[in-house]
Protein backbone atom coordinates (compact mmCIF):
# COMPACT_ATOMS: atom_id res chain seq x y z
CA UNK A 1 0.00 0.00 0.00
CA UNK A 2 1.36 3.37 -0.69
CA UNK A 3 -0.64 5.91 0.54
CA UNK A 4 1.20 8.91 -0.72
CA UNK A 5 -0.07 7.84 -3.90
CA UNK A 6 -3.41 6.71 -3.41
CA UNK A 7 -4.06 10.62 -1.59
CA UNK A 8 -2.35 12.06 -5.00
CA UNK A 9 -4.83 10.11 -6.98
CA UNK A 10 -8.03 10.99 -4.81
CA UNK A 11 -6.59 14.70 -4.63
CA UNK A 12 -6.60 14.82 -8.29
CA UNK A 13 -10.43 13.37 -8.88
CA UNK A 14 -11.58 16.25 -6.27
CA UNK A 15 -9.57 19.25 -7.75
CA UNK A 16 -9.43 18.88 -11.63
CA UNK A 17 -12.63 16.59 -11.85
CA UNK A 18 -15.15 17.69 -9.27
CA UNK A 19 -13.68 21.79 -8.44
CA UNK A 20 -13.34 22.02 -12.41
CA UNK A 21 -9.22 23.00 -12.27
CA UNK A 22 -7.93 21.92 -15.38
CA UNK A 23 -5.13 24.10 -15.08
CA UNK A 24 -4.19 22.31 -11.89
CA UNK A 25 -3.58 18.74 -13.58
CA UNK A 26 0.39 19.92 -13.82
CA UNK A 27 0.30 19.18 -9.83
CA UNK A 28 -0.94 15.43 -10.92
CA UNK A 29 0.37 14.69 -14.17
CA UNK A 30 4.03 14.47 -15.58
CA UNK A 31 4.51 16.68 -18.31
CA UNK A 32 5.78 13.85 -20.62
CA UNK A 33 3.15 11.22 -19.35
CA UNK A 34 1.90 8.49 -21.07
CA UNK A 35 -1.75 8.13 -21.73
CA UNK A 36 -2.29 4.13 -23.10
CA UNK A 37 -5.89 4.68 -23.71
CA UNK A 38 -6.91 8.13 -25.07
CA UNK A 39 -10.20 9.31 -24.18
CA UNK A 40 -10.46 11.99 -26.64
CA UNK A 41 -9.99 11.86 -30.93
CA UNK A 42 -6.63 13.44 -31.88
CA UNK A 43 -5.99 13.67 -28.14
CA UNK A 44 -2.06 15.19 -27.86
CA UNK A 45 0.27 13.49 -26.06
CA UNK A 46 1.20 14.33 -22.75
CA UNK A 47 0.12 16.63 -19.89
CA UNK A 48 -1.41 19.02 -23.25
CA UNK A 49 -3.18 15.65 -24.04
CA UNK A 50 -4.43 15.17 -20.63
CA UNK A 51 -5.66 19.07 -20.23
CA UNK A 52 -7.80 18.30 -23.72
CA UNK A 53 -9.72 15.70 -22.27
CA UNK A 54 -10.56 17.31 -18.79
CA UNK A 55 -12.09 20.41 -20.66
CA UNK A 56 -13.58 18.36 -23.13
CA UNK A 57 -15.71 16.36 -20.63
CA UNK A 58 -15.89 19.69 -18.32
CA UNK A 59 -17.32 21.70 -21.28
CA UNK A 60 -19.45 18.71 -22.13
CA UNK A 61 -20.57 18.24 -18.35
CA UNK A 62 -20.02 21.46 -16.46
CA UNK A 63 -21.94 19.36 -13.00
CA UNK A 64 -19.52 16.48 -13.96
CA UNK A 65 -18.35 14.76 -10.15
CA UNK A 66 -16.65 11.69 -9.76
CA UNK A 67 -17.12 9.51 -6.68
CA UNK A 68 -13.79 7.23 -6.63
CA UNK A 69 -15.09 4.02 -5.03
CA UNK A 70 -11.93 2.44 -4.60
CA UNK A 71 -8.61 2.65 -5.03
CA UNK A 72 -5.90 -0.20 -4.70
CA UNK A 73 -2.37 0.30 -4.64
CA UNK A 74 0.41 -2.00 -5.43
CA UNK A 75 3.94 -0.35 -5.55
CA UNK A 76 4.01 2.48 -8.23
CA UNK A 77 0.73 1.31 -9.45
CA UNK A 78 -2.50 3.11 -8.50
CA UNK A 79 -6.36 1.03 -9.42
CA UNK A 80 -8.89 3.88 -9.18
CA UNK A 81 -12.42 2.36 -9.84
CA UNK A 82 -15.07 5.41 -10.37
CA UNK A 83 -18.92 6.49 -10.84
CA UNK A 84 -19.25 9.40 -12.67
CA UNK A 85 -22.31 11.54 -12.65
CA UNK A 86 -23.12 14.76 -15.22
CA UNK A 87 -25.89 16.47 -17.15
CA UNK A 88 -24.75 16.54 -20.75
CA UNK A 89 -25.01 21.04 -21.38
CA UNK A 90 -22.23 21.58 -23.67
CA UNK A 91 -21.14 19.98 -26.68
CA UNK A 92 -19.23 16.58 -27.02
CA UNK A 93 -16.63 15.71 -29.10
CA UNK A 94 -18.54 17.60 -31.91
CA UNK A 95 -22.23 16.51 -31.08
CA UNK A 96 -24.41 19.01 -29.83
CA UNK A 97 -25.87 18.64 -26.05
CA UNK A 98 -28.40 16.54 -25.00
CA UNK A 99 -29.77 18.12 -21.97
CA UNK A 100 -29.44 14.59 -20.59
CA UNK A 101 -27.90 13.01 -17.62
CA UNK A 102 -25.40 10.29 -17.42
CA UNK A 103 -23.75 8.16 -15.08
CA UNK A 104 -21.07 5.79 -16.00
CA UNK A 105 -18.46 3.41 -14.02
CA UNK A 106 -14.80 3.14 -15.32
CA UNK A 107 -11.62 1.89 -13.80
CA UNK A 108 -8.24 3.88 -14.01
CA UNK A 109 -4.59 2.28 -13.50
CA UNK A 110 -1.84 4.96 -12.70
CA UNK A 111 2.21 4.76 -12.90
CA UNK A 112 3.29 6.89 -10.45
CA UNK A 113 7.06 8.27 -10.45
CA UNK A 114 8.38 11.64 -8.94
CA UNK A 115 5.02 12.33 -7.39
CA UNK A 116 3.28 12.57 -10.22
CA UNK A 117 1.36 10.92 -12.71
CA UNK A 118 3.54 9.45 -15.60
CA UNK A 119 1.47 6.80 -17.05
CA UNK A 120 -2.17 6.17 -17.74
CA UNK A 121 -4.31 3.35 -18.27
CA UNK A 122 -8.04 3.61 -18.16
CA UNK A 123 -11.72 2.10 -19.41
CA UNK A 124 -15.17 3.55 -18.91
CA UNK A 125 -18.21 2.68 -20.28
CA UNK A 126 -18.15 4.25 -23.52
CA UNK A 127 -21.27 2.93 -25.12
CA UNK A 128 -23.30 3.71 -21.65
CA UNK A 129 -22.49 7.00 -21.87
CA UNK A 130 -23.40 7.21 -25.71
CA UNK A 131 -26.54 5.01 -25.02
CA UNK A 132 -27.64 7.31 -22.10
CA UNK A 133 -27.17 10.63 -24.52
CA UNK A 134 -29.37 9.31 -26.74
CA UNK A 135 -26.75 9.35 -29.57
CA UNK A 136 -27.14 5.64 -29.89
CA UNK A 137 -29.68 3.06 -29.20
CA UNK A 138 -30.10 1.93 -25.98
CA UNK A 139 -29.36 -1.88 -25.79
CA UNK A 140 -33.15 -4.11 -25.61
CA UNK A 141 -34.40 -5.53 -22.58
CA UNK A 142 -34.10 -9.08 -22.24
Amino acid sequence: MNTQNETLVRNFYADVWNQGHIDAAGKYYAEDYVDHNPAVPGQPAGLVGAKVVFSAFLTAFPDLTFTVDQVVSDGDKIAARYTAKGKNTGSFVGMPPTGKSMVVTGIELYRIAGGKVVERWGSFDQFGLMAQLGTIPAPAAS
